[in-house]
């Protein structure tokens, strides 16, 4: 005959031994739902039903995290003002609950707030409330009954406002080209009247009549249109600008070459026009009186090069140092031939102690001449007569 002694297996299950209905040893693995020590399943924990004087316990009735409620005529004295665990003694003083609404009155739905709820002057998250959006044009206000509890109830906004964070917010517009900016185009947002959705409007250009419709945000937060008759033309939402123009040759100057930058004329492009020649016929570009180009033609007398009139033709010039035909004095002569080099003439003698005289002059058309003059019996000496 032998003795065998259960144990445990692991933790959880126990190695049990028994006699079966034939007397015989048996043995099983049964698996112990609370682990398993010495040998056998433990028990069930047992829980208290509630905690007694300096057991933790949970402050709020029904509440068990952390711990039982208090027995008898204990009371869960919370660790802290506020807290929601504690310990059991006697009954705290009696609670003194107040609550606190700052925006009551009149105008309380135009800003948000709390309904704030103390005990014994700490504050109660759980019993405060927040003013809130209830639809598009109502708060859910926060408010204070009898001056110890927290409620909320529907209040409208005035016309025209909307709810927005909790409170009835005056119309919002918003917009990208600051005001009513005829030269950009603009979104604006918001809405066009009391009760109106909110939308957003671009700047646009009325193809029928060309003119600009604007929109912009108007004093009272609600979007207003003006219509605008563009002095140079709408595009794309905005009234053009001015238009600009440069010319380096300075204007209508034919004999000089120039380039002239701007438009032609509205919705044209910024262009670069050079004053160009066609046969004789110069075409000068030059800046109007309305900044846009224009263009003007002229017939060079002397031909057209490069796109500029050629200038007259240089004239000969002459000078004489004695006046004309003077014999008597030595004169010199300076010829400059149209567009060539100045030549000097000096009257002089056909040879020293010749009679003849070779004086030079300029004539009428301003070209050097000469005159063979007969100096007498004296002659002729450093070319000039006696």
């Amino acid at each position: 005959m032998s003795t065998d002694q259960d144990y445990c297996i692991n933790s959880t299950t126990v190695g049990e031994f028994f006699c079966d209905q034939y007397g015989i040893d048996s043995y099983n693995d049964i698996p112990c739902t609370y682990g398993c020590s010495n040998g056998a399943c433990n028990p069930p924990p047992t829980t208290p039903s509630c905690s007694g004087t300096g057991q933790t316990c949970s402050v709020i009735t029904g509440d068990t995290a952390y711990g039982p409620n208090c027995c008898d005529n204990l009371a869960c004295n919370p660790v802290s003002p506020g807290a929601l665990g504690g310990t059991c003694g006697t009954p705290a003083p009696t609670d003194v609950w107040t609550c606190n609404d700052p925006d009551r009155g009149p105008n309380e739905a135009a800003t948000k707030t709390n309904a704030s709820v103390y005990r014994n002057g700490a504050y109660q998250p759980r019993n405060s409330m927040s003013d809130e959006c209830y639809n598009s044009t109502s708060v859910w206000e926060a408010k204070c009954y009898n001056n110890s509890q927290a409620f909320q109830a529907a209040v409208a906004c005035q016309t025209g406002f909307q709810c927005l964070n909790g409170a009835c917010s005056p119309p919002r517009c918003s917009e990208t080209d600051n005001g009513f900016d005829f030269p950009m185009r603009g979104t604006t947002t918001g809405s066009m009247g009391a009760n109106l959705p909110s939308q957003s409007y671009t700047d646009y250009c009325d193809t029928g009549t060309g003119r600009l419709y604007e929109y912009g945000c108007q004093a009272n937060g609600y979007i207003g249109t003006q219509q605008k008759v563009c002095d140079n033309g709408c595009d794309l939402g905005a009234c053009r600008p001015a238009p600009t123009c440069q010319d380096d040759d300075g204007g209508i100057v034919f004999d000089v070459y120039g380039d002239t930058f701007g438009k032609f004329g509205p919705g044209l492009p910024d262009t670069l026009y050079s004053d160009k020649c066609s046969g004789s016929v110069l075409t000068e570009y030059y800046c109007g009186a309305n900044s846009y180009v224009q263009s003007t033609t002229s017939s060079c007398a002397y031909g057209c090069t490069g796109g500029r009139c050629n200038p007259q033709p240089a004239q000969p010039a002459c000078s004489d140092t004695d006046g004309g035909q003077t014999f008597n004095v030595t004169g010199t002569v300076t010829y400059t031939p149209g567009g060539g080099q100045p030549q000097t003439y000096v009257d002089r003698c056909e040879y020293p102690g010749s009679p003849l005289l070779y004086e030079f002059y300029c004539s009428p058309n301003n070209v050097v001449a000469n005159v063979t003059h007969y100096c007498g019996a004296q002659g002729c000496n450093n070319g000039r007569c006696p």
